[in-house]
């Protein structure tokens, strides 16, 4: 067989190959999409919080936290979901950083404390407004 012909056969294989190789990974990309983007839909949806703010102060020694000028206690049992669903501790809880939380009302030393027992720690670029305004429907 001629060397020119094999060489041009090869070319066009490789052509093909690439076409092939190109609408495959294009395929698998869209369906990698249609799966991860209503599952992280579904998780922000499946956290009801009771409220939001931005947090003021944070002193992980004696456990108290200022969210919008409102004192709060942080539960021994704190649970804190970090951004992009990763966990997180105590230590990740910074000043002006934006949070959705749930809370409870528990009895210390005669007083009644509001103590945030889930927190979710919120993008920077998280509109507050829209938790906020969900319980007035």
């Amino acid at each position: 067989m001629d060397v020119r012909l094999l060489r041009t056969c090869a070319e066009a294989l490789t052509k093909q190959l690439e076409l092939i190789m190109t609408k495959f990974l294009s395929i698998a990309c869209t369906l990698l999409l249609i799966t991860i983007a209503p599952a992280t839909a579904v998780g922000d949806r499946q956290f009801n919080y009771q409220s939001a703010g931005t947090i003021d102060r944070v002193d992980l020694e004696s456990g108290d936290i200022i969210i919008g000028d409102m004192h709060y206690r942080l539960s021994p049992n704190l649970l804190i979901h970090g951004k992009h669903k990763k966990a997180a501790g105590r230590k990740d809880l910074r000043k002006g950083m934006k949070i959705g939380m749930n809370t409870y009302r528990g009895a210390s030393y005669g007083g009644s404390d509001i103590y945030i027992h889930e927190i979710r720690i919120l993008p920077d670029n998280f509109n507050l407004d829209r938790i906020l305004n969900e319980d007035d429907r």
